[in-house]
């Protein structure tokens, strides 16, 4: 399973790499224009992507585009933030992030919501 972490802080980037890589193949971008090229190339099963990226377009924009280019169907996509008021939250839910991890969360997190949406794999997951 190949998961897709566009994070621009470098060391959030580096942390999310560490945790995941032993279960999982991961790609991990800074922009939102790296992330896309990396969609271009790769099938991507999961896409962790920070809610407000510095350099580019925010999730939404990328969300959006990452749909375009891989069927909107064919990938889960959490948004990943510090902090987010209940209004943002709400529009993320509504263009179609599964959920929101708020950093710092921990694998076993990540893994229980893959879990609920093993339905979309075409692996389960194992424990």
């Amino acid at each position: 399973m190949t998961v897709l972490v566009v994070e621009d802080r470098e060391i959030d980037r580096f942390l999310m790499e560490a945790m995941l890589c032993e279960r999982f193949e991961v790609l991990t971008a800074a922009s939102a224009d790296e992330a896309i090229l990396l969609a271009k190339d790769n099938k991507v099963d999961v896409a962790l992507l920070n809610v407000m990226l510095k350099e580019d377009m925010d999730a939404v924009e990328l969300l959006q585009d990452l749909q375009l280019i891989q069927h909107p169907r064919s990938f889960v996509a959490y948004a990943i933030t510090s902090h987010v008021n209940e209004e943002r939250a709400r529009r993320l839910i509504q263009v179609g992030f599964s959920a929101i991890l708020y950093k710092p969360f921990s694998a076993a997190l990540f893994e229980e919501l893959l879990k609920k949406e093993a339905y979309r794999f075409s692996v389960l997951l194992s424990a």
